[in-house]
């Protein structure tokens, strides 16, 4: 069973648990394997796991046994993989660019709330804001206003939710 809604502008869709183990037993148990330009189904054995693409988020599906399995998601950027790794892309405006200061620290801002949206591990969730930093920086910004705004950022959320965020 689904239902839709609108939530911070945009819209979603909420599944019931039976839905999506309905589809994960789907997916794992019809996978197919690409060879060259060949694609077979594999009718034998239990697939390791598989991941889907879709928007800016890769959904993993992990079998841990025989019967259970584990769902994590990580930030899928098609940007970092070919044809499009080759090009030189500009992300995020240089630091010199002719827009407000808080438009272009605001990208640390929005990035951090769009990465613990989408990204399940915090080990992947500390490599992207580390790579942000990195890729802000080489563009003029200053460091270590950005790592302050990040360490705001995590100090809110753990006053807001409990947690240890940093």
């Amino acid at each position: 069973m689904a239902r839709s809604g609108t939530g911070h502008g945009g819209k979603f869709m909420i599944f019931d648990i039976d839905t999506i183990d309905i589809w994960l037993t789907f997916l794992l148990s019809n996978m197919c394997v690409k060879f060259g330009d060949q694609v077979h189904r594999q009718i034998q054995g239990t697939p390791m796991g598989i991941s889907i693409n879709y928007m800016d988020v890769t959904i993993v599906i992990q079998r841990q046994h025989s019967s259970s399995s584990r769902i994590t998601t990580v930030l899928y950027d098609k940007r970092e993989h070919s044809p499009l790794a080759d090009q030189f892309i500009i992300k995020f405006p240089h630091a010199m660019s002719n827009i407000s200061a808080a438009a272009k620290y605001g990208v640390i801002i929005s990035q951090y709330h769009r990465f613990r949206r989408i990204i399940m591990l915090r080990n992947d969730f500390t490599d992207r804001m580390a790579g942000l930093v990195h890729y802000m920086q080489s563009m003029g910004h200053d460091t270590s206003r950005m790592l302050k705004q990040i360490r705001e950022l995590c100090t809110r959320l753990e006053a807001e939710t409990g947690t240890n965020a940093s």
